[in-house]
Formats: structure tokens, C-alpha cells, sequence
């Protein structure tokens, strides 16, 4: 009687993904999310490279899976068989490019706000972290020198420079020193030739005059006399009354109390020299009645009549 042979299927147990979720601002997100697959990946038994890459598409969203779709091409994404291959793929799409020098410069950067922001057990993470990425088996003596001319670049007026300069050492992290004095050399040669024909210009624009102001009276000598505009202690030129209307005559130029036709007219109202000496022409000063009346009968007896004018002074007391 034949053998019977029994086959038994291995039972696979397809683990429960994370979902991903793009972050630009992570350098590392795709990586860091592959390492949580792949840990996942090693508490199932029996799972194939097709599996794993099925899995992973399976829990992309749809944007997601088209960037990756692309990558993959002209293979298709849901035949896809090389998990290795996969991996790479996703890693190099989802991860920001950085340098090797980027990373040693970025280490020197680190900061710590305190334990109000950031615990000091996070703070010791994140600097084994940044000097892990740092790679002191590659890291000579060139490089040192190259990545502290670059830190003493802090002045703003050198950003132009600094940024020539990291460019060239992300490019080429193992840039000689005296190549990288060169390069800043001839960028600050270029910059001053380029300012050369600014600094030969001619303005011809005729600059303005400026008008011309009057002396302080502060910084003159004063007057001898008082200012005939407002009797102050100053010149007539620096009067703050020049421009003010007087209230007695109605002019500008001075204040009413040293208005002169007020004095003319208290000098008109004042009786003359001839008045009161009794001989105006047309007026006549009468002292007592009897003078008033051979005053009215001599001018009656005279030959040419005009008109006269009496003017009254009482020397009694009138009740």
C-alpha cells in the first residue's frame, strides 16, 4: 500500500500597516515610515517581496500612489516583485535630498530652547541623532577647515557669499580650502567691478539752493534804540509784530501803543504857543465878559468879516 504524503499551506498572517502621511518638511519621512513597515513586516512569517510591496500600495492614498506609480514605471506598481527596488523608490521620492556637508553644518546649528519647549532626554536624542548623520570616519581635516570659514560667514552682507560657498561644498563636500578662497576671491572681485561703473557717474542735477534765512536776533548785537513796531528790545527786521494790524490807525506793521497818529492827534488837541498867548488869527480867547463884548464891537468896526471862534475858560465856581 502506498504512502500517503500530506501537504499542509503555510498560513499567512498579513500585518495592519500604518498609513502614510507625506510631510515635506521632514527630511527623513519616507525612510522613517519604511523602518515602521519593515518592523511590522518581521512579526509576520511567509511574507513574500509581492507581498510587501502590495501591502504598502494598499495603504497610500490616492495621490500618493500615483507619484509612486510613476517612479516605478514601465514596471507596474501592482505586479511589482522587488521589494529592495521598491524601497529605494519610495525612500528617493518621499526623503529630501541632503548632503553630506549639509548635515555636518546642520549639527553645528542645533539649539535648545529649554525644558518648557523640549525635555533634556529629547534634546540628548536629537544630538546623538545630528552627530550619527555626521560621519567622522569621512570627516578630515580639509573639511573641518572648509565648514568653520563657512560658520564665520554671519554677516549679512556676505549672504551672497555664503551662499556661493554652500553650494559648492554640498556639491563637492570635500572641496579643498585654498579652491574655496578662490571662489570667495573672485565673488568679491566681481561684486566691486560691478559697483565700479555706479561710483564713475556725474550727476549733472543742479543741486537746489537752499533759501536763504535771516540771522537769529539772538546771535546779533542788540539795537540801541527800542523797536519802533512794538518797543521791544530787538531790530525792526526781527519784530514778531511786523506783520500785525494796529487798533488806533488801522495799518500793519506795528502795535497801537506806539502808533505815532495817536501822538498827533493828542498833539492836535493841545493848545499852541499862539493860542495861548491870545493871538491865533481866526480864534479868540475870552478871559472875562468885558473882554468878550469890545472883542464883538472892534470886530464889527473892521473891514472884512470872517468867521471867529470864542473860546470860553470860566474862572468862578458854578454850582
Amino acid at each position: 500500500m502506498p504512502e500517503s504524503t500530506t501537504t499542509t499551506a503555510a498560513t499567512i498572517v498579513f500585518p495592519q500597516l500604518p498609513a502614510f502621511v507625506r510631510d515635506p518638511a521632514q527630511a527623513d519621512n519616507g525612510s522613517v515610515w519604511i523602518h515602521q513597515v519593515e518592523i511590522k513586516f518581521s512579526l509576520s512569517s511567509n511574507l513574500t517581496d509581492i507581498h510587501k510591496c502590495a501591502l504598502v500600495s494598499s495603504v497610500l492614498d490616492s495621490d500618493t500612489f500615483r507619484r509612486l506609480s510613476r517612479a516605478l514605471l514601465p514596471d507596474e506598481i501592482t505586479t511589482f516583485a522587488d521589494w529592495a527596488k521598491f524601497k529605494d523608490k519610495f525612500i528617493n521620492l518621499f526623503d529630501t535630498k541632503r548632503s553630506l556637508f549639509a548635515d555636518r553644518y546642520n549639527t553645528f546649528q542645533i539649539e535648545w530652547r529649554g525644558p518648557a519647549n523640549e525635555t533634556v532626554q529629547e534634546y540628548v536624542a536629537r544630538v546623538r541623532q545630528s552627530v550619527a548623520s555626521f560621519k567622522f570616519s569621512d570627516f578630515t581635516e580639509n573639511e573641518l577647515h572648509t565648514l568653520v570659514m563657512l560658520m564665520g560667514m554671519k554677516a549679512a552682507a556676505l549672504e551672497p557669499v555664503r551662499s556661493l560657498v554652500l553650494n559648492a561644498l554640498i556639491k563637492t563636500p570635500k572641496e579643498s580650502l585654498d579652491n574655496i578662497q578662490t571662489l570667495v576671491e573672485n565673488a568679491l572681485m566681481t561684486e566691486r567691478d560691478q559697483k565700479l561703473p555706479e561710483a564713475n557717474q556725474v550727476s549733472y542735477v543742479k543741486k537746489a539752493q537752499q533759501p536763504r534765512q535771516n540771522k537769529p536776533a539772538a546771535t546779533r548785537n542788540l539795537p540801541k534804540s527800542a523797536c519802533p513796531r512794538c518797543n521791544g528790545n530787538h531790530w525792526k527786521a526781527d519784530c514778531p509784530f511786523k506783520d500785525a494790524t494796529c487798533y488806533t490807525c488801522g495799518r500793519k506793521g506795528h502795535l497801537a501803543k506806539v502808533c505815532r497818529s495817536d501822538d498827533k492827534k493828542k498833539k492836535e488837541s493841545q493848545p499852541t504857543k499862539h493860542q495861548r498867548n491870545g493871538k491865533k488869527v481866526n480864534s479868540l480867547q475870552i478871559l472875562s465878559l468885558e473882554s468878550l463884548i469890545a472883542s464883538v464891537h472892534g470886530r464889527r468896526s473892521s473891514k472884512s468879516w470872517f468867521s471867529t471862534t470864542f473860546t470860553f475858560r470860566c474862572e468862578c465856581s458854578c454850582s
